[in-house]
């Protein structure tokens, strides 16, 4: 990099350039090159992403130290819970604890300019030192906000937060001692001032011991009480109950589920259910059980996609009496779920899914685009036994386009036969149009918390034709796969379900 006058750009230009280069690279040109070093600064300076006590010491230090020229810089500061794990309980019994959280109150008043922020055990720290809330409420430029350890003080400072994020996540949290019902915190978050103009939430129960969930008819809550957020299209929820969503979030797309109560599938979902009034169109969940929210008296959706944790099954389940709801009903575009080996039928004799996916094939049927995780945990050749498995319940007259990613845990970390079970795919699905095979790992943190796990390892695409009155693949490029997969999930490829209109320029 050159003196910036030989360009003609100035530092803050130089600034804006670098802040498109990763964090690593801007630190190492902060250190060898003199002319980039003031730009790269800020751009290293800008964020602060903590996982270690000793680290977060280090970073209040040094950036409270110039508070005009180092803090002023920052514009990401999240802060992992294992950085506090010491004061979970309480920050202010233990002095170290109160240093820690009036330091941290110094960083957010001088750092002014934070776009997104994560804290953890929020409402200990305010309780420790009060002017932590007053510096963050102050700060007027976030976009995301993300605060654990939520309660009632939590909650009333965030009703007088200066910014308007975009983006919002609150990890509630109930004291052992106290008698706080989750139907209070639906009132609660139903007027929340820091949702006014978010289009992404995300709220988390934890540990709901006082009062619990009710059902709706029993909460004594009235829908009148309940204020409303009509800018949310997207909510995630983790740990919820029978709780009143759909009112709060009438303008909701997007639904995601994780670990919900088991009240969930269980509460008298004609009155706090989905409404035609929703436009829902994707839906994440962990199991059928959890749909029934979606089966009101006022009709149900047709979602343009759904994605389960786990696969359909024929029955609710051998431990709970909830009325039977099928994933049928929503008559997903695209549907995606996971099928572990236990689940094959050459293992068991259990009601396997296998025929489920009839139904859309009817003159109703909205089935387009199939994507299925099967687990390969023994042989390497299991590629082709779950092929064989599959192929009864994937003989969808509509199905256009099929994703199967191999979960790849075997002794070797090998599967074999990839291109047999591609043949056997192409020959005997005759509607299919493009197809895509899939070798790798769901990351283990993703398995046991995100809403969509992320598959990481190697795909291969294809497209199917037929020529000469027999079925061949032909290879495309995996972006070009990616732009049928985009195509496949758009709202302008549901209003037809078909590919007659779709051009795929590969090159």
């Amino acid at each position: 990099m050159q003196p910036a006058g030989h360009h003609g750009l100035s530092d803050d230009i130089w600034s804006i350039i670098l802040t498109l280069t990763d964090p690593s690279d801007a630190r190492t040109l902060s250190l060898v090159s003199r002319n980039s070093h003031p730009a790269a600064r800020r751009v290293v300076l800008s964020r602060a992403d903590i996982a270690e006590k000793s680290q977060l010491e280090h970073t209040l230090a040094f950036m409270i130290e110039e508070p005009h020229h180092r803090a002023c810089w920052l514009r990401e500061l999240h802060i992992n819970e294992h950085a506090l794990d010491e004061f979970e309980d309480s920050w202010d019994t233990i002095a170290e604890g109160s240093s820690l959280a009036a330091r941290l109150a110094d960083l957010l008043s001088a750092a002014q300019n934070i776009t997104s922020i994560a804290l953890p055990y929020v409402e200990s720290m305010l309780e420790a030192e009060p002017r932590a809330g007053t510096a963050l409420a102050s700060l007027a430029r976030l976009n995301v906000v993300k605060l654990s350890d939520v309660f009632t003080q939590s909650l009333d400072m965030a009703n007088t937060m200066a910014s308007s994020p975009t983006e919002v996540a609150l990890a509630l949290y109930v004291p052992c001692d106290s008698e706080y019902s989750a139907s209070e915190f639906s009132v609660v978050l139903s007027q929340l001032a820091l949702f006014r103009k978010t289009s992404v939430v995300e709220i988390q129960f934890c540990e709901l011991s006082g009062g619990g969930y009710e059902y709706p008819s029993e909460s004594g809550i009235e829908l009148r009480r309940l204020g409303q957020h009509p800018t949310v299209r997207d909510l995630r929820l983790r740990g919820s109950g029978a709780l009143p969503w759909f009112h709060i979030f009438p303008n909701m797309e997007m639904l995601r589920m994780r670990w919900m109560d088991d009240s969930h599938a269980e509460f008298d979902w004609q009155e706090w259910a989905w409404t035609d009034s929703v436009p829902l169109v994707d839906v994440t969940a962990d199991d059928e059980s959890q749909l029934v929210c979606l089966a009101g008296t006022h009709g149900r959706p047709k979602l343009r996609q759904l994605h389960l944790r786990l696969a359909p099954s024929l029955s609710p389940g051998p431990y709970r009496e909830i009325p039977a709801f099928k994933a049928d009903s929503l008559r997903p575009v695209c549907l995606t779920f996971p099928l572990a080996e236990w689940q094959a039928p050459w293992n068991t004799d259990l009601p396997h899914w296998n025929g489920r996916l009839e139904d859309p094939a009817g003159p109703e049927g909205r089935l387009r685009y199939l994507q299925v995780a099967a687990m390969c945990n023994s042989d390497e050749d299991i590629p082709v036994r779950w092929v064989e498995s599959l192929l009864p319940a994937l003989r969808v007259p509509q199905l256009v386009c099929l994703r199967v990613n191999f979960h790849v845990a075997t002794p070797s970390g090998k599967v074999t036969r990839l291109d047999e079970a591609r043949q056997m795919l192409v020959k005997q699905l005759p509607s299919l149009r493009y197809l895509c095979i899939a070798e790798g790992q769901f990351p283990q943190e993703d398995l046991v918390s995100a809403f969509r796990p992320r598959f990481v390892g190697e795909c291969a695409w294809w497209r199917v034709h037929e020529v000469a009155g027999e079925r061949r693949s032909e290879s495309i490029s995996c972006a070009a796969g990616e732009r049928v997969e985009r195509y496949l999930r758009s709202a302008e490829f549901e209003e037809t379900l078909s590919l007659d209109g779709f051009v795929l320029n590969d090159g």
